[in-house]
């Protein structure tokens, strides 16, 4: 009877200690549930105000295109090369037709487009391809996306990640953009990465921005002032 009685009071506090683990294990789930959300409204929060900060200068932009001559847009690959252009910080005369390109996948294209559109409310002229639909119609896009990324550029800003290192499209602009950089041997390609994705063909020696610790506004104020320096 004794030895009965210690067995039950074993399951008992065999019992207790399940039940307090269990409740233990809730509480962590929760906390880490509760984390996972502030972390998602906190990424939420931030993505909202780059929007916000974008569509502001954007709307600068359309406030003042009244007061300067339209931006002339490339016809393609024989196109002239030197064109006028309003508000960019760059001089008025230039043998590119365009600042800065960017080459990215289209897994990225939300924080593309808020770069592209913080650039040309700052007066840089991109090519940015969701700005180019009618320009594209039709044409040889090989052809035309090689004197975009090796010609008619003076940057080219290549958004790295493990989606762009693997795209058929991507690949034809960075061989293009890499070709540019060898003929020429001068600043030309600068890669920001959103993850640790090598390329072929980029020197590890070569500065590189991580986009995971760099919001599109700042990524655009770099460029801006990459492009004004050049053009000093």
């Amino acid at each position: 009877m004794r030895y009965e009685q210690r067995a039950a009071d074993l399951d008992k506090r065999a019992a207790n200690k399940q039940q307090s683990l269990s409740t233990a294990q809730r509480n962590v789930d929760r906390a880490v549930a509760d984390e996972r959300r502030k972390q998602e409204r906190e990424a939420a929060r931030r993505r909202d105000e780059d929007l916000r900060r974008v569509r502001e200068l954007e709307n600068v932009q359309r406030a003042t295109q009244g007061l300067t001559p339209p931006q002339s847009r490339v016809a393609g690959p024989f196109a002239p090369q030197v064109q006028y252009v309003a508000n960019s910080p760059s001089s008025t005369v230039n043998e590119f037709a365009y600042d800065v390109c960017l080459s990215f996948a289209g897994e990225e294209r939300t924080y593309v487009e808020m770069v592209a559109g913080g650039l040309k409310a700052r007066g840089l002229r991109v090519f940015y391809d969701a700005d180019e639909e009618i320009e594209l119609w039709g044409k040889d896009l090989v052809e035309h996306f090689d004197h975009i990324y090796r010609v008619a550029s003076r940057y080219c800003v290549m958004f790295v990640s493990e989606a762009y290192a693997r795209k058929p499209w991507t690949r034809h602009e960075r061989r293009s953009a890499l070709a540019r950089a060898i003929e020429k041997d001068a600043e030309y390609i600068l890669p920001a990465r959103f993850d640790d994705t090598e390329l072929d063909g980029m020197r590890p020696t070569v500065k590189w921005l991580d986009l995971r610790a760099i919001a599109p506004e700042t990524l655009t104020a770099f460029i801006v002032e990459k492009v004004n320096s050049s053009s000093a």
